[in-house]
């Protein structure tokens, strides 16, 4: 879905349009089949924005959302927006795509890779044309370091019953800082060619 007009009314909505984009909101948060939302340009402002991901909680489908081009703010006035403490918990989707961040480099994303650091889903992050800060690129690589190791048998020098703790510990806040994420690390080669091997083998036994 894609609309070159103001369609969520922009950062200040109307009493009537806040009404029609939570009842939108609700369909999207029950819709069972959904796996791409496309929202560029729709005027989607930090209110509509906190109010489309709060129903999306409850969506077990959404794998990529498109959110770019939108006045989306990254840190209001006096606190912070309040859409990005929904990330956590939106666990399927692995494709997020956000307008591009404003103010000083990097600040806007600084404040954004906090409220990320408990999403262990989301693999692909794009802020409009501008390159991810580090927190952000470390996260990331993260997530694909846990979502491959949980796709691949527990690794002999690690006790099977101990693996569930250890991907757990690596999606808490700082995980990627951790000794455990660098002694993992290394690992990210072998266990990409094992997933290779695996679907070669599953392949030729069709």
């Amino acid at each position: 879905m894609t609309n070159t007009g103001n369609l969520f009314g922009g950062r200040h909505p109307s009493h009537q349009t806040g009404t029609l984009v939570e009842r939108f909101a609700k369909s999207l948060g029950r819709n069972d089949t959904l796996q791409f939302l496309g929202l560029k340009r729709c005027g989607i402002g930090a209110s509509t924005a906190t109010c489309l991901l709060r129903e999306l909680e409850s969506n077990g489908t959404l794998s990529t959302l498109d959110l770019r081009l939108n006045p989306i703010d990254f840190e209001e006035h006096g606190g912070t927006a309040a859409w990005a403490g929904h990330l956590t918990a939106l666990t399927t989707l692995s494709s997020f795509f956000l307008p591009a961040a404003g103010g000083t480099q990097f600040d806007e994303q600084d404040w954004l890779a906090k409220h990320l650091k408990k999403n262990v889903s989301i693999t692909n992050l794009q802020c409009g044309s501008s390159p991810l800060c580090l927190d952000l690129v470390m996260i990331l690589e993260r997530n694909r370091l846990i979502q491959l190791a949980e796709r691949m048998e527990p690794m002999r020098m690690v006790p099977t019953v101990l693996w569930p703790h250890l991907t757990h510990r690596l999606s808490m806040n700082h995980g990627e800082a951790s000794p455990l994420y660098h002694f993992l690390l290394p690992m990210v080669p072998e266990l990409l060619s094992r997933h290779q091997q695996g679907k070669e083998v599953g392949n030729t036994s069709r």
